[in-house]
């Protein structure tokens, strides 16, 4: 196949054109995210007394405070989802609503670089399944393909589940299995798989429904 035959001039000034449209669309978007993320904690400051507004302060200027806001930043800048960066500021204006501790925080950010929504209601779903805290060291649930419909996971191939949990696991938003059984299939479209839902995971779940109750709040101003 002959290709079409380009000058010079006409390389230059359509590659600059596009250089131009690209550039601008991505400052647009990020200036879109920092404007997000800074008015949730600017919310989040406004229930703060004086002596909690002078410390968060204090913090942000220390060496360790500028390190976290930079790296929460890159992180918000770096998720596809609103949701988890709304979880981010909430996270960096340490609100009241939950506590996690410097690993889980940590945590938390990593898994949130990069995410998308599809991720997190996967996520979120699968926290809310039944859960036996009797036997291990923490509590445990399980997907079958017969009951992906009365648990509301229909909407998921299960390749997907399955893709879905060993990624969440890698993430350590869920805990790999406590059992020694992962998954049992019996040929077919018969299957069961086991995974961990920890006090960590429940925890970041109620980060996540704050964020979306903010998200509303926010969304009914702007209509």
């Amino acid at each position: 196949m002959d290709l079409p035959e380009i000058s010079a001039i006409k390389a230059l000034r359509y590659g600059a054109k596009a250089f131009d449209l690209a550039h601008s669309a991505y400052n647009s978007h990020r200036d879109q995210c920092l404007f997000e993320f800074f008015r949730v904690i600017d919310t989040r400051l406004d229930t703060i007394d004086e002596t909690g507004l002078d410390n968060f302060y204090s913090y942000l200027e220390s060496p360790a405070g500028k390190q976290r806001i930079g790296r929460y930043i890159d992180c918000a800048l770096n998720t596809y989802s609103r949701r988890a960066r709304t979880a981010i500021a909430l996270l960096l204006a340490d609100s009241p609503s939950y506590s996690f501790s410097e690993t889980e925080k940590a945590t938390f950010i990593k898994a949130m670089t990069g995410m998308e929504d599809s991720m997190l209601d996967f996520f979120l779903a699968v926290c809310k399944l039944p859960q036996d805290e009797s036997k291990y060291a923490y509590p445990q649930a399980k997907i079958s393909a017969s009951e992906k419909k009365a648990l509301g996971l229909d909407g998921w191939e299960d390749e997907e589940i399955f893709i879905n949990i060993n990624e969440l696991i890698r993430l350590r938003l869920l805990a790999p299995n406590p059992s020694t059984v992962g998954v049992i299939q019996s040929g077919g479209k018969s299957w069961t798989l086991w995974f961990g839902v920890t006090n960590i995971s429940l925890k970041m779940v109620k980060l996540l429904r704050e964020s979306e109750y903010m998200i509303d709040v926010y969304s009914s101003l702007e209509r």
